[in-house]
């Protein structure tokens, strides 16, 4: 498990049990262990070998969020290495973002989370995890 400042995250590495041509999905779990709402934001090295659902929300205060990656469907890599990282990125949101993102939230959904977890992040510094993946 990560100690990062925000987040903790389990698995700290994620392991994709390979089969040729099958798509295979590895669950990733962030806790939020502030009292504070934290902005989260996934992001991979490989971007159309991967789907993260959901690549980016908020995370309550003292709760857990259960984020899946899918690796897609392929053939066998040449030397069964995976290079491939994922990053992720946390901040606070607090005040008028806050209010903002819960106004917009219930507006618009998932466009809004899109929006004000990357604005965050431009605004306040970001908090920055390595995850790193394994083929097995």
């Amino acid at each position: 498990m990560s100690t990062g400042e925000l987040l903790d995250i389990e698995p700290l590495e994620l392991k994709f049990p390979f089969e040729l041509k099958k798509q295979i999905l590895c669950s990733l779990q962030l806790s939020n262990k502030t009292d504070s709402y934290v902005a989260s934001k996934v992001k991979t090295t490989n971007p159309k070998k991967y789907r993260v659902r959901p690549n980016t929300g908020i995370v309550l205060p003292r709760s857990t969020c259960d984020i899946i990656v899918t690796m897609q469907a392929q053939e066998a890599p040449p030397d069964m290495q995976c290079k491939d990282k994922f990053l992720l990125q946390s901040v606070k949101v607090e005040g008028v973002q806050l209010e903002r993102l819960k106004e917009e939230r219930e507006s618009d959904g998932r466009t809004a989370v899109k929006f004000q977890a990357n604005k965050a992040c431009l605004e306040s510094p970001c908090k920055n995890n390595l995850i790193f993946c394994l083929f097995l």
